[in-house]
């Protein structure tokens, strides 16, 4: 009877032990390393200002230059093009509304743009196409050369009467001298 309670007690001790431990590991697996100043110095180094040109077409093709800082990374770069686009849009009045780019999701040499809502114009195909040609002029100019663009709102494709959206767009074949 004696070596039942020691057992008992043994099991008990176990437990709480391992209890303890699994509970505490959250916490020590997960404490924030603290980096040398090496590493943060390589880090701000790894940011760049960048000057982009913001491309429209009214009229005539024109541009407006921006300076951006620019992550190394390729999404935060395009989701910087693209914002920077839509604000240029917005106050040159050839987009309406205060679009929202959702997300960028880049595979490969894919890219997929997702908006908040439909950025086009329903004036005509032409202004539609237009506004297409110019974001993709300025992924071209800014060194995105290879790569095709989907554009989505809400994660699906835009629906449009004459243009067709369930395909990507390539960047180069919009480049207009």
């Amino acid at each position: 009877m004696n070596k039942k309670i020691e057992n008992f007690i043994l099991i008990i001790f176990i437990l709480i032990v391992m209890g303890s431990f699994f509970a505490l590991s959250r916490y020590i697996i997960f404490i924030p390393k603290f980096k040398d100043l090496k590493n943060i110095k390589s880090e701000s180094a790894a940011l760049q200002n960048k000057q982009y040109n913001i491309w429209f077409l009214k009229n005539n093709w024109q541009y407006e230059s921006i300076n951006c800082l620019v992550e190394p990374f390729v999404e935060s770069e395009i989701k910087n093009l693209a914002t920077n686009w839509l604000n240029i849009m917005q106050d040159e009045e050839l987009i309406k509304d205060k679009i929202i780019l959702q997300s960028v999701i880049i595979s490969g040499k894919i890219v997929y743009l997702s908006f908040d809502q439909n950025f086009l114009n329903y004036n005509s195909t032409e202004d539609n196409f237009n506004l297409i040609s110019s974001l993709l002029r300025t992924f071209f100019e800014a060194g995105f050369k290879d790569y095709s663009v989907y554009f989505l709102v809400h994660h699906k494709h835009i629906n449009d009467l004459l243009l067709d959206f369930s395909i990507p767009w390539p960047t180069s074949l919009f480049y207009l001298n």
